[in-house]
């Protein structure tokens, strides 16, 4: 006579790969479609939206891309989404890098922003990227001091003079603030002394590190900073246009949410089968 199993012992018994398949579709299916799974706005990815809030019309920012592509999961969102809080203000958009790979990284970045809002900038006249800059620090404060002295050509091989754009835009005192998204090191240190500490002018981050650099933030030195993946789906969320960051948010909290109560269940059969042994 075949002994009847109880249900602590039927939920030990469960195939694990029922398990696994559960969290492949928690995870596949908030990347297809984004949820918006509620989480907290940081205060200074709140901030930072505020104050591009607070600019008119005809802004001009400064956006300097200088990540690599390993970094496009954990930067590239902030970024993105910073991009088309910009172009949805009506920023005039000035464009560089100062990584090797930051003409590859800038275009991908610009390429995810909302195709409607991309149509409404024309190239030369509402934007421009001037491509990857060699010479680190040196050449940044160069750049800040004098756009056509640092620069001949734009990315495409456009002469300067040619670009309309850049016809009233030559140094600092044109921008009303920097944008740099970076993925860390000595780069933060001179970005700030450039153009917070020397020029004064406004400065926003975005990088992949986990903590705020929230000492640089009450200096001054940093007005605004997104963080990392976190970051850009909290942004998007301001924005309220849910996107690859809130995807990949919503996938890593189903996916937790799920692993959590797979291991409730199993303790749950765990201790349910040692009653049943005992009765």
């Amino acid at each position: 006579m075949t002994e009847k199993k109880g249900i602590g012992s039927w939920i030990l018994s469960l195939d694990r790969r029922i398990i696994g398949t559960i969290a492949l579709i928690v995870m596949i299916w908030p990347l297809v479609t984004p949820i918006g799974v509620p989480i907290v706005i940081n205060k200074y990815t709140k901030a930072t939206y505020d104050l591009v809030e607070s600019y008119p019309d005809g802004s001009v920012a400064v956006v300097e891309i200088s990540f690599d592509t390993g970094y496009l999961g954990s930067i590239a969102p902030g970024a993105t989404a910073f991009l088309t809080h910009l172009m949805e203000k009506g920023f005039k958009i000035v464009a560089y890098s100062l990584h090797i790979e930051g003409p590859m990284t800038f275009w991908i970045c610009w390429n995810r922003v909302l195709k409607e809002l991309r149509d409404q900038y024309e190239y030369g006249v509402d934007y421009v990227y001037l491509g990857f800059m060699t010479g680190g620090e040196a050449a940044q404060m160069k750049f800040a001091e004098d756009i056509k002295g640092t620069y001949t050509f734009d990315y495409k091989g456009t002469p300067l003079d040619e670009l309309p754009l850049l016809d009233n835009i030559n140094n600092y005192e044109d921008f009303d603030l920097v944008f740099f998204a970076s993925r860390g090191g000595e780069h933060l240190g001179h970005t700030m002394r450039i153009y917070a500490e020397t020029f004064g002018v406004t400065l926003i981050g975005a990088r992949q590190m986990a903590e705020v650099p929230v000492n640089f933030i009450d200096a001054g030195l940093l007005q605004g900073y997104v963080r990392g993946l976190r970051g850009g789906a909290e942004y998007e969320l301001l924005l309220r246009e849910p996107g690859r960051a809130v995807a990949a948010m919503d996938a890593t909290s189903l996916f937790f949410s799920w692993l959590m109560i797979a291991v409730i269940i199993g303790n749950v059969g765990f201790f349910l089968r040692k009653t049943e042994a005992g009765a």
